[in-house]
């Protein structure tokens, strides 16, 4: 009578199935997916500054092609990433030395981060945000294409609604 129906209905079992969740859950079954705008490491800091919202996150390249303005979509742009737009160093820049800031570049206040694949299994994600402590990451396509971001708390939240799914 007290027994459960399987070992995945007994708590004392319960953690061998929470587990395999985060490394058989990708990265791209739980990004958030939306129009990335990238930054050139070679615009001028103040220029950029006038445009950006400083709660997204933007993924700074160096080199690829000419564009018209100085966000371009994620999609077919060609470059080398070479990480995120350090929200934290640019406020700071602005505010502290207004003047400063108009000899900045974007690669100025540029934050070394990885990019995470859209193949990437959550539990490795997670463990780059651990090395890494950055809330949130850009990710990127098999074509090498950014399409999304992932942040350290949509691991928890992917990882929280899967689990309580399958009670």
């Amino acid at each position: 009578k007290s027994q459960v129906l399987n070992k995945f209905a007994s708590p004392a079992h319960r953690g061998d199935m929470d587990m395999d969740v985060l490394h058989v859950t990708t990265v791209g079954e739980v990004i958030e997916h939306c129009e990335m705008k990238v930054l050139k490491a070679e615009d001028s800091l103040v220029d950029v500054l006038e445009f950006v919202d400083f709660s997204y996150v933007y993924p700074v390249f160096a080199g690829g092609e000419a564009r018209e303005s100085l966000t371009a979509s994620a999609d077919g742009f060609r470059g080398k990433y070479i990480g995120l737009l350090d929200m934290a160093a640019a406020k700071s820049a602005y505010i502290s030395n207004p003047e400063l800031i108009r000899h900045l570049l974007v690669s100025d206040c540029t934050v070394s981060a990885p990019i995470l694949s859209t193949s990437m299994d959550l539990h490795a994600a997670l463990r780059v945000f651990v090395h890494t402590e950055i809330q949130e990451l850009c990710v990127k396509n098999a074509e090498g294409e950014v399409v999304g971001t992932l942040s350290h708390a949509a691991i928890f939240k992917a990882y929280d609604k899967i689990v309580n799914s399958r009670q």
